[in-house]
């Protein structure tokens, strides 16, 4: 086993208590100086505004109870809101990097990471699947759903590791039948947007090599249930996935800057490099 199989200990409890003393700070600065932020105002926003019919809103194409999740941001002004939100994506990604061994060099590299300034510009929930490596296996599997091409095959390892199989899946069991309930039979929704809404919401911004690397997905896949190994398994889905946007790299990145802080430095280049060329091209992810 390759990866550090529990929770957060207690460099990563005392890291969490500083970022939630400094927030206040944070949040306000951010609602300063980030300029309005494309997925927050296209998607989160308005759902997080009827979350019991969160897909009347196109560029809506998560799972619903993502908007029941942001609706208590629905009482703040939209400037504090998307500060939230920036908040909680810079917080979360940096406890991953501790989670995964990361000292000052690996938060420098994912702090100044183009896939983690294009999160926080774009006002993406990314914050919910880096989170979900954080809280018990069961219950982070929940925030996995809520953006499965970030990571969700890590799933299969940690229902590997569960000791009991079924107390490992009740929790996304019974979430998932909860949801048939309330929104009804929501899975087409997400299908029909992410087809024809096209545009700003998903068209120009897909970068999944799929199908190209399903192959290399597969075997890394294998690795991954062998070793037992989360980083392995972030890397497969975003192989075997068939759509995902530049900052969904922020996961990956930032379990690799903890774990590989050296390799990661490549990689930092590397990914400048991609996301200059893509602007170049025309793709623009802020």
């Amino acid at each position: 086993m390759t990866d550090v199989a529990k929770r957060p200990d207690g460099g990563i409890r005392n890291l969490a208590l500083a970022l939630a003393l400094i927030s206040p700070a944070l949040i306000f600065a951010f609602a300063q100086a980030l300029p309005p932020a494309g997925d927050f105002l296209d998607a989160f926003w308005p759902a997080a505004h009827t979350p019991l019919t969160p897909y009347q809103h196109p560029a809506f194409l998560n799972p619903p109870w993502v908007a029941l999740i942001l609706y208590p941001l629905s009482f703040l002004t939209e400037r504090y809101a998307q500060a939230i939100i920036a908040f909680l994506n810079l917080a979360a990604t940096l406890l991953l990097a501790a989670r995964f061994g990361g000292k000052r060099l690996s938060f420098l590299l994912v702090m100044t990471s183009p896939t983690f300034l294009s999160l926080l510009v774009n006002g993406n929930i990314g914050w919910m699947s880096v989170s979900a490596f954080l809280l018990p296996a069961n219950w982070g599997l929940i925030l996995l759903l809520a953006k499965p091409q970030d990571g969700l095959m890590a799933g299969l390892v940690w229902f590997k590791r569960a000791q009991n199989k079924l107390t490992f899946l009740l929790p996304s069991l019974g979430l998932v039948a909860l949801s048939f309930l309330i929104w009804g039979w929501w899975v087409p929704h997400i299908f029909q947007q992410g087809l024809h809404t096209g545009g700003r919401a998903v068209g120009p911004w897909n970068i999944s090599p799929s199908p190209w690397l399903l192959p290399l997905g597969l075997v890394l896949l294998y690795f991954a249930w062998k070793l037992e190994d989360e980083l392995l398994a972030v890397a497969a889905t975003l192989c075997l996935v068939p759509y995902f946007a530049f900052y969904s790299l922020n996961t990956l990145y930032t379990m690799m800057a903890g774990r590989h802080p050296r390799l990661a430095i490549l990689a930092w280049v590397w990914l400048w490099a991609a996301f200059l060329g893509l602007q170049w091209v025309g793709l623009n992810f802020y």
